[in-house]
């Protein structure tokens, strides 16, 4: 099961040794490194950079002293990201002997983040410079999550202050009755 994951997983002993490895894992310590992974083998070799020892040694020493955590790391040699889960591992007496680390690649979720940010500055911008007010309602509390600063220059209202209001004072009865129809029709499609 483990040789047939795509994930990057591998374990350690507490005196910094490997313990196992999957075969991505090894394939990419192989083709990174050159570095071909044993068992029992010290993950602190002269094939690894001194900057990746000192690194890998403070996230080891996390999960070593009994810490499970998650972080997002980009590979260095390509523009590949990873998010690296780091579990201790326990044995019966609850003491810490390892610590099993699995990676996987999240280099599409990134690009896809990245994406989003760049949409939402570009319609931010077209939102804050244009004439008519654009308005974004939170539907569950009624509130407003975000308004265009052309809101103060036709009310005379500060974005601040129609923030704080609820929807159905900030608008007109004939606004808050066509915007009732519209979450009707919403609703039932």
């Amino acid at each position: 099961m483990l040789d047939s994951s795509a994930d990057v997983i591998w374990a350690i002993d507490a005196n910094y040794n490997y313990l196992l490895g999957s075969n991505t894992f090894r394939n990419y310590m192989l083709s990174t490194f050159d570095f071909e992974f044993k068992h029992g083998k010290c993950v602190f070799n002269e094939r690894i950079p001194e900057h990746l020892h000192r690194l890998w040694k403070q996230q080891y020493d996390r999960a070593l002293q009994g810490e499970s955590f998650t972080l997002e790391a980009q590979q260095s040699s390509s523009s590949r990201w990873f998010e690296y889960h780091y579990r201790p591992i326990i044995d019966v007496d609850g003491g810490v002997i390892g610590a099993v680390i699995a990676g996987h690649d999240i280099t599409e979720r990134k690009h896809a983040e990245d994406a989003l940010r760049q949409s939402e500055r570009r319609y931010r911008l077209l939102a804050d410079n244009m004439n008519d007010i654009v308005w974004i309602l939170n539907i569950e509390s009624g509130m407003f999550s975000y308004v265009s600063p052309s809101i103060e220059r036709l009310t005379g209202y500060s974005v601040e202050e129609v923030m704080m209001c609820p929807f159905v004072a900030a608008v007109t009865p004939e606004s808050r009755e066509l915007m009732g129809e519209i979450l009707a029709r919403a609703a039932s499609i």
